[in-house]
């Protein structure tokens, strides 16, 4: 009479321990996220501050993206897997961050002379050189010894001169 019993399947060849997730997309999140907060919520970094931000300080964007890689190396030399490199994406990102931050910053530093390229018949035209306006106003009225006179404007000068004549003194008001 023959055996019944069946040998148990071989077991699944064991596989090697995964390396750990990277933790840089978590810090990567965590800033853009403070940075939104900053502006969002308390206003305190307004959008035309994040391009000189940029300029002035890429390079720490390279060296909080090797601490991490760093600590990822370490952390991996402990538990006993081989440590994850960077990566082509990763040497494509260090590129193109290279390229944008030493772009930003030359952008940033340079300090073109805008009063010469707003003097001729074409500078009309060009946005950065904005528009003059002349614009003159008398008023006349009495004016009492000792008075204080206060003028307002959010633009533009105000000449405040007062009349030559002796018994009736009114300042006159000229806007330009």
């Amino acid at each position: 009479m023959a055996s019944t019993l069946q040998a148990p399947p071989p077991a699944p060849p064991a596989m090697p321990p995964r390396p750990p997730r990277s933790f840089a997309g978590p810090v990567v999140l965590i800033a853009i996220g403070v940075l939104f907060l900053l502006h969002y919520t308390f206003g305190i970094l307004p959008w035309y501050n994040w391009g000189r931000l940029f300029a002035r300080y890429w390079p720490l964007l390279l060296i909080l993206w090797g601490v991490v890689k760093l600590i990822e190396y370490q952390q991996a030399n402990r538990a006993g897997v081989r440590p994850r490199g960077i990566g082509a994406g990763g040497f494509i990102l260090v590129i193109f961050l290279v390229i944008a931050g030493l772009g930003a910053n030359a952008i940033y530093r340079w300090n073109p002379n805008w009063q010469e390229w707003c003097e001729g018949s074409d500078a009309e035209d060009l946005p950065w050189c904005g528009h003059t306006y002349s614009f003159s106003d008398d008023l006349q009225q009495p004016f009492p010894a000792g008075g204080s006179l206060r003028v307002n404007s959010e633009r533009g000068a105000i000449n405040i001169t007062t009349s030559g004549d002796s018994v009736r003194s009114s300042p006159r008001v000229a806007r330009s």
